[in-house]
């Protein structure tokens, strides 16, 4: 899953100095910089993993794995703005499923529109719970 790791990498670069929104943010575009370099023609290879591996095999367990670092990472940063554990886990897991069917649509659709949609919507999302 090495794709996983790298997008994991990006997510670490960003949050580390950045704050939610601008992590979301650039977890997007580059969702969207990969969907246009490669003219919509590959998604998500965690997805597609994902989508035919067998429950409890080992390929399915590392796709969960994979998709666990990019939730660990985002809740991390939105634990640094004051939201508890529990809730930043779940904005984490919602933010990389949004992002994640996004990928798909955008893909079958051929335009980053459902991406931008998604960034927009969560980017709103997180700044009423940041208070922002």
């Amino acid at each position: 899953m090495a794709y996983g790791h790298q997008i994991r990498a990006l997510l670490e670069t960003v949050a580390i100095t950045a704050d939610p929104i601008t992590t979301v943010r650039a977890f997007v575009a580059a969702w969207e910089d990969h969907l246009i370099a490669h003219e919509f023609r590959a998604g998500c290879t965690i997805v597609a993993v994902a989508n035919e591996a067998a429950f409890g095999s080992t390929v399915a367990a590392a796709a969960s794995q994979a998709f666990d670092g990019w939730v660990s990472v985002l809740a991390t940063c939105l634990q640094r703005e004051g939201i508890s554990r529990e809730r930043a886990e779940r904005l984490g897991s919602m933010i990389v499923s949004a992002v994640e069917g996004a990928v798909i649509l955008s893909r079958v659709r051929g335009t980053t529109g459902p991406l931008k949609d998604v960034g927009y919507e969560l980017e709103t999302i997180l700044a009423g719970v940041l208070h922002r």
